[in-house]
């Protein structure tokens, strides 16, 4: 978008607008760039020509940020500490590649001596102040139903670990006493493992946290156990499972990359139930600095329009039957804790893929 399409300066007639233009600077910000963090001084408004700004507050610890909105192109950013002269009161920092225009405060406040410029800006600014109330409301409704769902799933693990234990052993004695089905007798328990692991993953995202246990680990091994404990579910659905062969070691928590994949592949298998030639590819392959770049596609119905926007939020749900609508964001939390990104690329009646990048390590824990 071109500065003078942008929708800011349809407060402002010609002339004020083209002052305003040439007094503009133009910048560019890299993925995750800080524009300003929360209590720094205004100097700019900012007017978002291309890409998406990232809106977070201290949560209420005081040491992690926490988004609250985002910022999209056509948009602008930062009017309220210019028009108070009050300290910036939230971080705004690049999701993703983003062409600004900055507007100086002084030049902001120069032209909006203008009667009908301040009222229209104004009515737009109280319009987001309803939106801002309206999300902290969806807000505390979110934090509430999680800190529900954790006293649940407490609960669960509290009553189900000792019948776990039990089937545990009994497996263990199967495996000893018919070699034959160690096979089977070890899905088992993997498959029990997995049960808890999946339940305590969700009490720990209840609670705000992801925590790590990486370690180096042939990335074959991961697919292997995937495949181990999948490929006979997804013939029973009619879906080719093709996972390419791997050669890297990766640092990273298996087990939760095993979930991350898990989700994945739950989620296509339900969406591409009772078509013809389904399938679900995974791949990966690692640059020279050691990054790993993981790709789960489908070739199913693709992802519905009116959930791709907000697909990583807890309770994002359409159309399904079962589920919490957890998965997919406890696997943006996991990727996130790794210190990596996942995106998507989806197209109706066609399929989905989701890109998955780590770097070679995950930063230190906070």
């Amino acid at each position: 978008m071109q500065i003078n399409d942008h929708s800011f300066f349809t407060f402002f007639d010609a002339e004020m607008t083209g002052a305003m233009i040439k007094e503009a600077a133009l910048l560019t910000l890299d993925d995750g760039v800080v524009l300003f963090k929360e209590g720094d001084p205004p100097d700019c408004l900012y007017l978002v020509l291309e890409g998406s700004m990232a809106i977070s507050k201290h949560d209420t610890s005081g040491h992690h940020n926490q988004i609250i909105a985002y910022i999209h192109a056509n948009d602008f950013v930062g009017e309220f500490a210019v028009l108070d002269g009050r300290p910036r009161s939230a971080t705004v920092s690049a999701a993703g590649p983003v062409k600004l225009a900055a507007i100086s405060r002084e030049v902001i406040l120069k032209y909006l001596h203008d009667a009908n410029a301040g009222l229209a800006l104004t009515i737009k600014i109280i319009g987001r102040i309803r939106d801002s109330n309206q999300r902290h409301v969806e807000e505390l409704l979110r934090q509430e139903r999680m800190s529900l769902v954790g006293k649940m799933i407490n609960g669960i693990i509290h009553d189900f670990r000792n019948p776990f234990t039990v089937i545990n052993m009994l497996a263990d004695v199967i495996k000893r006493m018919h070699p034959d089905c160690a096979k089977y007798s070890g899905m088992m328990s993997e498959q029990i493992d997995r049960m808890m692991g999946m339940a305590e993953e969700v009490m720990e995202f209840s609670r705000g946290v992801t925590a790590l246990k990486a370690q180096p680990f042939a990335l074959a091994e991961l697919f292997d156990r995937f495949d181990r404990l999948n490929r006979d579910y997804f013939n029973s659905l009619g879906i080719a499972l093709r996972i390419a062969p791997v050669n890297c070691t990766v640092c990273a928590d298996q087990d939760k990359l095993l979930r991350v994949l898990q989700n994945l592949a739950s989620n296509a298998a339900q969406a591409m139930e009772g078509r013809a030639n389904s399938q679900l590819r995974i791949e990966a392959e690692q640059d020279e600095a050691g990054n790993l770049h993981l790709h789960v596609g489908d070739n199913g119905p693709g992802i519905p329009e009116q959930v791709r926007h907000n697909l990583f939020e807890a309770f994002s749900t359409h159309g399904k039957q079962k589920g919490l609508g957890l998965g997919m964001a406890i696997t943006h939390s996991i990727i996130t804790a790794h210190g990596g990104t996942i995106r998507f690329d989806t197209q109706s009646d066609q399929g989905t893929v989701f890109h998955i990048d780590l770097p070679p390590e995950p930063p230190p824990a906070a």
